[in-house]
C-alpha cells in the first residue's frame, strides 16, 4: 500500500526508471533488514515473509529493463500470481496442522 502511495506521488516529479530503480532499492533494504531482524516469532513465517518481500523485489526489478521493452507476458504472470501460492501454500500448512 505504502509503496503505491510513494509510486503515485513520485511518478508525478520523476520519469519512471528512476522511481521504479528507487523502489527496488527501498525493496531490497526491506529485504536485508527483515532478513537480518526476523521480526516474527515462528521461523516459517519469517521465511515466507522474506519470500514475500524478494518476489516485491524482482517485481520492481524486473521493469527496470534498460532496453524499454516490455516485461514478456509469462514472466510478469508469475511474479504476480507468486504471493498468492505462498499464501496457499501457507494456508495449507495451517490448515494441515489444525487437522492433525
Amino acid at each position: 500500500m505504502y509503496v503505491l502511495i510513494a509510486y503515485n506521488a513520485m511518478s508525478n516529479l520523476m520519469s519512471p526508471h528512476p522511481v521504479q530503480f528507487m523502489m527496488s532499492v527501498v525493496a531490497l533494504i526491506v529485504l536485508i533488514v527483515h532478513v537480518f531482524t526476523k521480526p516474527f516469532e515462528k521461523m516459517h513465517i519469517n521465511v515466507i515473509e522474506a519470500a514475500i518481500l524478494l518476489n516485491l523485489l524482482m517485481v520492481t526489478a524486473a521493469f527496470l529493463d534498460p532496453s524499454n521493452s516490455p516485461v514478456p507476458f509469462a514472466f510478469s504472470t508469475i511474479l504476480v500470481v507468486l504471493p498468492y501460492v505462498y499464501a496457499a501454500v501457507y494456508i495449507a500448512y495451517v490448515v494441515g496442522r489444525m487437522i492433525w
